[in-house]
């Protein structure tokens, strides 16, 4: 599985990261060289730190909205970790690998987590967007109609189900 959004995911955080910084430190900054003295300190204060507020806020949102986002998940072997090619394994042997999904921090870090598709994962019971399976207790997000792990599309579905009874 790869998130279709994955790549426009990444670059809108990282868009607002930037974005972050140049509003807290830039503007700030920008604002006394080309200013000065001739704007009082308080007006400069209430600028740079309304231009802090919104880009550290609009960041923060965003992160919380697009962390569960899942980038990529691939099989492993349960005991070593190490990626397993699934093509050439039968169905019922993929009953017996763990799941790497990989998400991204708010830095835009690569964050894994390694669970068993049975035992680790459960249905989101939060509104939070983008997130509707909880594996290993991390929130995750996966497009259910080009998920093809059988395991996981059971738990999104009662989650589907769940929210139009």
């Amino acid at each position: 599985y790869e998130g279709p959004f994955s790549s426009l995911a990444l670059r809108l955080k990282r868009v607002s990261l930037t974005t972050c910084f140049v509003g807290t430190f830039g503007l700030p900054a920008a604002l006394f060289v080309k200013h000065g003295s001739a704007v009082p300190m308080g007006g400069q204060l209430a600028v740079a730190g309304t231009a802090a507020v919104a880009a550290v806020g609009s960041t923060l949102l965003l992160s919380y909205c697009f962390n569960p986002y899942v980038h990529k998940l691939e099989y492993v072997d349960p005991e070593t970790g190490t990626p397993v090619d699934t093509i050439a394994i039968s169905e019922k042997d993929k009953t017996a690998l763990h799941i790497r999904a990989t998400t991204r921090t708010l830095l835009s870090t690569e964050l894994q987590t390694v669970f068993d598709p049975v035992n680790d994962v459960t249905v989101a019971s939060s509104v939070r967007p983008f997130c509707n399976f909880v594996a290993a207790g991390v929130p995750m997000y996966c497009h259910p109609e080009i998920l093809s792990e059988q395991r996981l599309l059971k738990v999104i579905s009662a989650k589907s189900n769940r929210s139009h009874a």
